[in-house]
């Protein structure tokens, strides 16, 4: 992965045996883009901590060897996401004031389009109340992370590891 692509906070998969084993899943605790290791051609480390440990030890992992997690079906269940009625790859999710709609279709996978409507605000200069604030494409919970802190929407994503 590239450092312009995580930011603290975000949920990933280790994708080589180092000092976690591959399949781990991480959070990211900060990014230092430019430490580099020559000999073996990488650039980049972030600190992270596995989610499910109870001590709390953080180790560097080198950006190359992270992965996105994607967004999927369970992860959406997992998270408070409701399957639409009538549906089969649309989901949703409400707190009162925020809507997030996450779909896909027969040519993309469950997770590529989200949608988050703001009632009874404005979330940026461009947009108003009850409409639709963003349109993205999500590969991976990590983006859809990137997307609530955009909005302000104080929602923390959990992914339980296989």
């Amino acid at each position: 992965m590239k450092a312009t692509e995580l930011m603290t906070g975000d949920l990933v998969r280790v994708s080589k045996d180092v000092c976690y084993k591959k399949g781990t899943i991480v959070k990211i605790h900060g990014i230092d883009a430019d430490h580099v290791f020559p000999e073996k051609g990488l650039k980049g480390v972030a600190s992270c901590m596995q989610v499910n440990d109870p001590d709390g030890c953080t180790s560097g992992v080198w950006l190359d060897y992270l992965e996105l997690i994607p967004l999927t079906s369970e992860i959406l269940e997992q998270n408070g996401f409701k399957l639409r009625e009538g549906c089969t790859s649309a989901w949703d999710w409400h707190n009162g004031e925020t809507s997030i709609h996450v779909s896909g279709n027969h040519t993309c996978p469950i997770g590529q389009t989200l949608t988050i409507y703001v009632p009874g605000g404005t979330v940026g200069a461009a947009f108003s109340s009850n409409r639709a604030i963003s349109d993205l494409k999500i590969r991976g919970v990590h983006e859809l992370q990137h997307a609530l802190n955009l909005c302000h929407i104080d929602k923390k994503i959990k992914v339980k590891e296989d």
